[in-house]
């Protein structure tokens, strides 16, 4: 819990936090609908955002690369099968894509620039932790739910934290140009929920599951006022 070292993210959850936007190719082909291509071209439509920031240089937005950075790095195994162990993927943020392929973007992409010019002068790293299609009742199932309702402590709550000392444990080793730094975990980001919404019983049991989370997150890294942030997906 170094203030001066590297500030540490989690982000942990489903297919949503593994990574499933497109980059380049949409709904009607290469920066279509539902890219971000399409998104940073068309920036002045959405004044609320500003899409053309996350362009190196935002006057060319339909043939700018995509901005990357070296004080915001990435680290995760990728989960995008749903299998644990899966192969690492790690380094600077931005292309190649930290989603469930190299032509995907997950949240991590947007959220490290921010990140990153909020720290102007700290280096963030951002640990993912996403696997597809695992449910909170079983698979994330935290300690303090199996105390309360029964069950077994879920393989993916676990994992969570096993995949966070590796890269911390061995800072150095994962990112040389780190070697010798503190860390400082800032916060924990959480992006799951539709491999919950039936069976009814396991739906209705994630307004329990959810506050357990969180509680057990704080208290396995020792910080009880963790910000913890859960997002949400607008979804039919």
């Amino acid at each position: 819990d170094n203030p001066n070292g590297i500030k540490v993210f989690i982000l942990a959850g489903q297919s949503n936090m593994v990574g499933y936007g497109h980059t380049e190719t949409g709904l009607t082909g290469d920066g279509g609908i539902g890219t971000l291509r399409y998104l940073a071209v068309n920036d002045s439509t959405y004044s609320e955002y500003n899409y053309a920031s996350l362009l190196s240089d935002p006057s060319q937005p339909a043939t700018s690369a995509w901005k990357t950075r070296s004080d915001v790095k990435v680290w995760w195994r990728n989960g995008a099968s749903g299998n644990l162990g899966g192969p690492i993927g790690k380094g600077n943020l931005g292309p190649p894509f930290r989603g469930a392929d190299t032509t995907l973007i997950g949240p991590e992409y947007a959220f490290g620039q921010i990140l990153g010019d909020y720290y102007a002068s700290d280096d963030v790293l951002i640990i993912k932790a996403a696997w597809g299609g695992h449910t909170l009742a079983g698979n994330f199932r935290p300690p303090g739910a199996v105390a309360a309702r029964g069950g077994a402590v879920g393989a993916s709550y676990s994992e969570i934290f096993q995949d966070a000392r590796e890269v911390l444990d061995n800072l150095g080793t994962e990112f040389p140009e780190w070697a010798g730094r503190g860390y400082q975990i800032v916060g924990f980001a959480w992006h799951q929920g539709t491999s919950d919404k039936s069976p009814v019983e396991r739906a209705l049991e994630y307004k329990h599951n959810l506050p357990d989370l969180v509680a057990d997150v704080r208290s396995e890294f020792g910080k009880p006022n963790l910000p913890f942030v859960i997002a949400t997906t607008g979804m039919s």
